[in-house]
């Protein structure tokens, strides 16, 4: 038997001692698993570029001997460091992070995390809203044991993107 009750979201609930975390340890390698294709994790992202108003995208494949790099680039218009960070949690949303359309792919604030942890364990992303380059990362491992996006911080674009951009 299942009872659901819904409550008014502006009343405050006491949790209680035996509350736990909306998202299990396991949630987060179940988002990573939730059998998006790779195909559809990479229109994911081209789509962030549009969303973006990005008109030139670049997706490069490096290969060494241990693994094969992906790097999606774009002229779009970028994110500031809190939107970075909100785009990278799960249902990313604050009251001054811009709202998703109703007709987005990542209206539910879930599309670049769940495509980045799709792809790989750990996901670097750099943006630039035209006041100097923003980083921050996604790392399954790290999610599990912390249950926490770091802070996006200032960084210099590393040399071969800046290469590439050009």
């Amino acid at each position: 038997m299942l009872v659901t009750v819904i409550q008014n979201a502006n009343k405050k609930i006491n949790l209680g001692e035996d509350a736990i975390p909306f998202l299990q340890p396991k949630g987060v390698e179940n988002i990573s698993e939730l059998g998006l294709s790779f195909s559809n994790a990479i229109s994911e992202l081209i789509d962030n570029s549009i969303d973006a108003k990005a008109t030139d995208i670049l997706i490069v494949l490096e290969k060494s001997d241990v693994q094969i790099d992906m790097f999606i680039l774009d002229n779009g218009c970028g994110m500031d460091k809190k939107t970075l960070q909100y785009s990278l949690s799960f249902g990313g949303e604050d009251g001054d992070i811009t709202k998703k359309q109703s007709d987005d792919i990542g209206k539910f604030h879930a599309g670049i995390n769940i495509a980045s942890m799709t792809l790989s364990g750990h996901t670097k992303i750099f943006t630039n809203n035209g006041l100097g380059w923003i980083e921050n990362y996604i790392d399954i491992e790290e999610i599990k044991s912390t249950k926490c996006i770091s802070a996006s911080k200032k960084c210099v674009l590393p040399e071969k993107f800046t290469l590439l951009l050009d």
